[in-house]
């Protein structure tokens, strides 16, 4: 039947923003905020840690969702730690290993609807370390092979 796909989609578009909204109203996320370090902040070592402040805005909470560089850390998931009342906040560290040069943190968080907060984002900055790296090559060419064709004419 044509068109069919169209409209159920249609159809379900209004359903899906009356849902939504409701979801929404009923279960706004947390509200999270990086306390430090600040914003630009220079390291000349790269262990740090990371203070969150995050507010249940009255749809609780459920996980924290951490980024480094892109690159979700393992271990901050699930909310074990104590979860604060509606408008209550909480503050949270996190030990984070960065890298020379420019680092990017980012944390949200999500309700127990499973509704994610806007991410918060800090560039930080470490000076002066860097891994003195070596990088060994051999290589082996093979002019003549027993197969005729595999010679290579321009070795």
């Amino acid at each position: 039947q044509p068109g069919i796909l169209g409209n159920s989609l249609r159809s379900d578009l209004r359903l899906n923003d009356i849902n939504i909204k409701s979801k929404l109203k009923d279960s706004p996320p947390p509200r999270v905020e990086i306390i430090s370090p600040t914003a630009g902040e220079h390291f000349d070592h790269r262990e740090i840690d990371v203070v969150a402040k995050i507010t249940d805005e009255g749809g609780g909470l459920d996980e924290v969702k951490l980024l480094h560089n892109g690159k979700r850390l393992p271990g901050h998931d699930r909310m074990a730690r104590t979860k604060p009342k509606p408008g209550k906040s909480v503050f949270h560290h996190y030990p984070i290993e960065l890298v020379p040069g420019k680092n990017v943190i980012s944390i949200s968080a999500f309700s127990e609807e499973r509704i994610e907060s806007e991410a918060t984002q800090r560039e930080l900055f470490v000076d002066g370390v860097h891994d003195d790296i070596t990088c060994h090559v051999m290589a082996i060419g093979i002019n003549k092979y027993k197969n005729p064709n595999l010679d290579l004419n321009y070795v």
